[in-house]
């Protein structure tokens, strides 16, 4: 969930399901479910909804899946995501002593989901209106890329109420005040100072994901 930074889960989240509340996973509603091993096989003898997707992190495998995970973010996105995970765990054989290396693994798994975001919506800001009375053309933000992929994942993100929130909570200056010194809104106008007309380079740096962390400049 943390991973979503900017964006905040907005359903149901419960880290480990008792195995007596299992059930509770043929809810129509979104969450996300943690569950154990040896509960998996009573799971799947409920009568789960179709859209349910079965993650097994111990066997790292699917157990259920919807049939379009591979084409929910554009195949770059996903290229440069596999990529700086990839380069965390071959810190693992470095010299660096295990905190070490696992704070610096740390950082570039969130920088990496951090620049994707900024990437892929940050051109959002472009798109908020000046009135709070006008609404926020989610239409004409999705067009906005000219890769197709990345039109097709903000197509279907942004009807989603995690979107939604992070729009709201933006609106006003005085609500974007409040998140000027993020993390995504300093990387964020770090990417406007290299690229000024974001609408003509959205998506353009998604190689770099795997990149070192940058220093913390304000």
């Amino acid at each position: 969930i943390a991973l979503l930074y900017p964006f905040s889960w907005q359903h149901v989240f419960i880290p480990v399901l008792p195995k007596s509340l299992v059930d509770f996973c043929c809810a129509p509603s979104p969450f996300l479910i943690g569950i154990l091993t040896s509960v998996l096989p009573q799971l799947l003898d409920q009568p789960i909804e179709e859209d349910v997707i079965i993650l097994n992190l111990e066997e790292d495998r699917f157990e259920k899946r919807v049939g379009d995970e591979e084409y929910v973010l554009p195949s770059k996105v996903r290229a440069a995501l596999k990529s700086a995970l990839k380069s965390v765990e071959g810190k693992r054989g470095s010299s660096f002593h295990g905190s070490e290396r696992s704070s610096e693994g740390s950082l570039i798994i969130v920088e990496a989901f951090v620049r994707f975001f900024v990437e892929s919506i940050g051109h959002y800001h472009q798109f908020l209106p000046k009135n709070l009375d006008e609404e926020f053309n989610f239409a004409n933000f999705a067009k906005a890329p000219h890769s197709k992929g990345l039109r097709q994942f903000l197509d279907n993100f942004k009807n989603t109420q995690t979107f939604n929130v992070f729009v709201d909570e933006r609106r006003s200056d005085e609500e974007r005040q409040t998140f000027y010194d993020s993390l995504f809104e300093r990387r964020l106008r770090e990417q406007i100072k290299e690229s000024p007309n974001m609408l003509k380079t959205i998506g353009g740096k998604f190689k770099d994901f795997g990149a070192k962390p940058r220093s913390e400049e304000r």
